[in-house]
């Protein structure tokens, strides 16, 4: 049986509003740049086109569809900023996984000319602000790493922030030189090829990092719940640890 905790939940109620107010807080924007950053992943960045900044926050869900192009879905997806406001308060980007109808279809790459709906939620900047004395560690699963590289970016001089990424190949690495140019005193960064393994939490994480890091965890629901279930043996308790499940 699968296992959901309150922050998968979340998301799934947050899937289920967006259904419900389907024409609300349409964001005016363009599709500036699409491209291929791995064979396994797109890079999408859209410009706001309305007057004045949107108030987005690093982390933040916007739902995503392209109602103009034809033999692709109009029903909107949801997808994590990769960017943050300190970045571009009129620019958003997302990685995007090549993956399902809505990703992988040839006709994907040619819908940048098209406007499309966005709606946007904030579940992980506040609960960040809510902790301010713990560390963050960032677990980062092939394109889950999108969300956790905005946070990054957004809170590395604020907070000590470990970064694990994990990727299947390392040609799927895509943003492992903007990590290793934020490593500091403060930054810690470690990327590799596989899931990380049982054996490897204590070499990873540091004693203080188990018993009282923020350990935000995002990518696909069976390699989450493997993993969760291994930091709970390690002492990380269940408060401790927000994921987001990858459906797509």
């Amino acid at each position: 049986m699968v296992l959901f905790d309150i922050y998968s939940f979340a998301i799934v109620g947050l899937y289920l509003w967006q259904k419900l107010v389907e024409n609300d807080k349409v964001l005016p924007t363009k599709v500036l740049k699409l491209i291929s950053v791995s064979p396994s992943a797109w890079q999408l960045t859209l410009g706001m086109t309305g007057n004045g900044s949107r108030n987005f926050k690093a982390g933040d869900f916007f739902f995503i569809s392209f109602p103009k192009v034809k033999g692709l879905s109009k029903e909107a997806h949801p997808f994590s900023l990769t960017n943050a406001p300190i970045d571009s308060d009129r620019q958003l980007v997302f990685t995007i996984r090549k993956l399902g109808d809505f990703t992988k279809k040839t006709f994907f790459v040619e819908s940048w000319r098209y406007g499309s709906c966005r709606r946007t939620v904030r579940p992980f900047s506040s609960i960040i602000d809510n902790k301010k004395e713990a560390d963050l560690i960032f677990i980062g699963m092939g394109t889950g790493i999108a969300p956790l590289l905005s946070l990054s970016r957004q809170y590395q001089n604020q907070r000590r922030i470990k970064v694990v990424w994990t990727v299947k190949n390392l040609n799927e690495a895509y943003y492992d030189q903007i990590f290793e140019k934020m490593k500091s005193d403060s930054f810690e960064y470690h990327m590799q090829a596989g899931r990380i393994k049982a054996k490897q939490i204590d070499e990873l994480f540091s004693e203080k990092e188990l018993r009282s890091g923020l350990f935000f965890v995002v990518g696909p629901a069976f390699a989450i719940i493997s993993l969760e279930n291994s930091l709970k043996k390690h002492s990380v308790s269940k408060d401790r640890l927000i994921d987001e499940r990858l459906t797509m």
